[in-house]
């Protein structure tokens, strides 16, 4: 039992008669009927407290989340015994999560149940666990309190971002097609299969145009070809040390997880084949490209346990890998960033090898810190140290990037934020322009 700030402050008058009568006995009295009728109230409120048992506590939460996207979590207090109560709350949610809780006193009424809520956001894949719960009673006439601990054990499984396997207004819904441009991929493409004939619009390719449809009816008509189906789109992603550093509230690795699967999601979608193989110093996760929705679960399922290590991607093993396995021209997306110089090299040399027989594409994440050391303004000699090497270190990025593109190669160098939006965009830029 704790004493409450309002017993604090009754006892506080009963401090001025105990003073006076260290100085004259007559107010020894006062100081004792006071002091008196104050620890028989507290003993009387104190009593009214609920034991233990008399509460009811439950906590209601998703046993999936997905990463980065708030839940909400549920709380309930049933009271099994008579009279109203003040509960107050503190919960343990784990530490990769952010936590939006806000306690705040919740009255319950004799024998009623409250239920209360707040957001919690996974930072983290894998899988944690909820601490205990904390409750503070207070009695009817706010003179004492009583903490109590719950021990409940709420299990939860973070995995990727699962709004791309949603039927709702996501990638896979007609909204979501017209907001990727997927909907436009399908009457607009650069495939080998006409599809339609139309009025010429301003956005139209000049060679699109079909002379004789034109003269037949005295207006600009183009042709419009239906993007190529079941092509292989094989998804490549660094699981070794170069994407552990966090971007953010995520890792990189996250980051390029999230659109590893947005991407599959949309090219799914398409009718393509899609595949998914992880490496890091070995091959940590092998799909061989297939169709449909089951394909997709597949892949989700199989990015929802892996973690990087620490140790070096191997571009030659994994993409030998590749070579072996994929006899059709396929779109290879790799995911990855470019660390070192000697990394940089290695990727280039097996990276292009991949030419001419697939379409390789480098997607890396863009490091903001290593921009603003750029432009640092040097006010000492480890200052301009740090502005020389974070040039030079850029300056090698840099480098690479042309000769990717050089080479034939795609390569895209984008924010962690924004890496998903960007597969997606060049995805569907590469099928409008038939370039696979």
């Amino acid at each position: 039992m704790v004493p409450t700030n309002r017993f604090l402050t009754l006892l506080l008058p009963a401090l001025l008669p105990a003073a006076l009568a260290s100085v004259h006995p007559l107010f020894l009295p006062a100081a004792l009927g006071y002091a008196g009728i104050l620890s028989i109230a507290l003993l009387l409120d104190a009593a009214s407290l609920p034991r233990r048992e008399q509460l009811a506590v439950r906590r209601d939460v998703p046993p999936t989340l997905s990463l980065a996207e708030p839940a909400r979590v549920a709380l309930r207090v049933r009271s099994l015994r008579p009279g109203t109560i003040v509960v107050e709350w503190r919960d343990a949610p784990p530490l990769p999560f952010r936590d939006g809780a806000v306690p705040v006193p919740i009255a319950i009424p004799d024998g009623a149940e409250a239920s209360w809520g707040y957001a919690v956001t996974p930072l983290e894949r894998g899988e944690h666990a909820f601490g205990p719960l904390h409750l503070r009673v207070r009695s009817p006439l706010g003179l004492a309190a009583r903490r109590y601990v719950y021990p409940l054990s709420s299990a939860v499984r973070v995995l990727p971002d699962l709004r791309p396997l949603a039927g709702g207004p996501g990638l896979l819904s007609r909204r979501g097609a017209r907001a990727t441009g997927l909907r436009n991929l399908r009457q607009r493409g650069e495939g080998r299969e006409f599809e339609s004939l139309k009025e010429y619009a301003a956005e139209d390719e000049f060679r699109t145009i079909d002379w004789k449809a034109t003269a037949r009816t005295g207006r600009l008509i183009s042709r419009q070809y239906q993007a190529e189906r079941d092509q292989i789109v094989l998804l490549l992603l660094d699981a070794g040390r170069n994407l552990s550093p966090r971007a953010g509230d995520l890792t990189r690795f996250d980051h390029a997880v999230n659109a590893a699967l947005r991407l599959a999601a949309v090219a799914v979608e398409a009718g393509d084949q899609v595949g998914l193989l992880a490496f890091s110093s070995e091959v940590r996760a092998f799909l061989a490209p297939r169709k449909g929705r089951r394909q997709l679960r597949k892949i989700a399922e199989a990015l929802g346990p892996l973690m990087p290590d620490e140790t070096e991607a191997d571009y030659a093993s994994a993409f030998g890998f590749v070579r072996a396995r994929l006899r059709r021209r396929a779109l290879l997306v790799l995911f990855t960033e470019l660390m070192e110089p000697e990394s940089s090299r290695v990727l280039l040399r097996n990276f292009l090898a991949l030419l001419p027989r697939h379409l390789p594409f480098c997607l890396t994440l863009a490091d903001p810190e290593l921009v603003s050391l750029t432009d640092l303004v040097p006010r000492g000699a480890a200052d301009a140290y740090l502005l020389t090497m974070a040039r030079e270190f850029e300056e090698d990025r840099r480098r690479t990037r042309a000769i990717l593109r050089n080479q034939g190669a795609l390569v895209a160098e984008v924010p962690a934020e924004g890496l998903a939006g960007a597969a997606v965009r060049r995805y569907l830029d590469i099928k409008e322009r038939g370039l696979l």
